[in-house]
């Protein structure tokens, strides 16, 4: 089951350009680039880039190639982009994945040097391979949409795996629909609840209404009309056409203080980074889960109290584990293989 119907999908076969010949890496960056996609277009330089990759400069270098590029984006922001292009040259052949990245993007659309889609593919393929979070997103987006070439959700799902744990909200959100709809991996709604909550904790539209239809359904989530309620709320704010309609058929179901509470949470909401591993929408994954072993954590409302640190001691001790109380990736990957028995 998908939730967001952002996507039509469709199971492809043999990972083939639709012209007949054999794709690879930069062919899928390229094809989505001549789609005009959304999801290539829409990409905005982050202020700061991940670490140059292994092998490729360490130390003061790393430092030196970080203020290079750092000068390119600056560049880039006053309009400079001849001169941004060659700073991003200079650090992406050194190793520079955001620097790779950028000038990608700027071969891709004729931002200071003379357009070339090839080339330009080919360097955000090499930033994605080095870890680029915004490179794996975008070629990740490729595979999973089918834009210009077969879909092939395995093929994606790598990258925006790598994209999501680096906190990317885009990708956080395909991870959601991923897991949702059994699309390169496993069906796991609860898991794809968890990805979709991190999404939308950083602000993210689509998984902001994603997360408030599986809390108002119950699909990988308990039902929590309240908690529906401000999801859907957030959502409408930044213009989901569905929320509005969503919203109205959740509030008919919530007293008058139920609403007056929901509209005080969304109101008080702050778009946060996805730097926590215990952040809210784990912690919710992790009580639901115990709460179907029966070990009762309490509410499913992402706060880690007392009732949850005694619940997942009791857990651990039954599973071999530490007995620390702590929401780690050990606890929740035991968790996730118990549910998937």
């Amino acid at each position: 089951m998908r939730v967001t119907g952002t996507y039509t999908l469709r199971m492809g076969g043999a990972f083939t350009h639709r012209s007949g010949h054999p794709a690879n890496a930069w062919l899928v960056v390229l094809a989505l680039s001549l789609a005009g996609c959304a999801e290539f277009t829409a990409l905005k330089p982050s202020p700061a880039s991940s670490a140059a990759a292994p092998g490729a400069a360490s130390g003061g270098e790393s430092a030196a190639l970080e203020a290079v590029y750092q000068q390119g984006l600056a560049r880039a922001r006053e309009g400079r982009e001849s001169e941004a292009a060659r700073l991003f040259r200079t650090a992406a052949e050194r190793g520079h994945p955001g620097a790779a990245y950028e000038l990608g993007i700027a071969y891709t659309k004729g931002r200071g040097v003379e357009s070339d889609l090839e080339v330009g593919a080919s360097w955000v393929n090499r930033a994605a391979e080095a870890g680029e979070p915004r490179a794996q997103y975008l070629v990740g987006a490729t595979y999973f949409a089918g834009t210009g070439v077969e879909q092939d959700y395995q093929r994606a799902i790598p990258f925006l795996r790598a994209a999501a744990l680096q906190g990317h909200p885009r990708a956080q959100f395909l991870m959601g629909e991923a897991y949702t709809g059994g699309l390169g991996v496993s069906e796991d709604p609860a898991w794809g609840a968890r990805w979709y909550g991190k999404a939308a904790h950083q602000g993210h539209r689509e998984a902001q209404f994603a997360y408030g239809v599986m809390h108002h359904t119950g699909l990988g989530l308990p039902v929590d009309a309240e908690s529906a309620y401000v999801w859907l709320t957030l959502a409408e704010a930044l213009g989901h056409p569905a929320a509005p309609k969503m919203r109205a058929l959740g509030a008919a179901g919530l007293s008058a203080a139920e609403r007056e509470r929901g509209h005080a949470r969304a109101k008080r909401f702050e778009p946060e980074p996805s730097a926590r591993f215990d952040d809210a929408p784990t912690v919710k994954y992790v009580q639901h889960q115990l709460e179907r072993l029966g070990l009762r954590p309490g509410p499913v409302d992402g706060l880690v109290g007392p009732l949850t640190r005694a619940a997942v001691r009791a857990y651990q001790q039954r599973s071999g584990l530490a007995p620390d109380g702590v929401i780690s990736p050990a606890l929740v990957d035991r968790l996730r293989l118990e549910a998937n028995l």
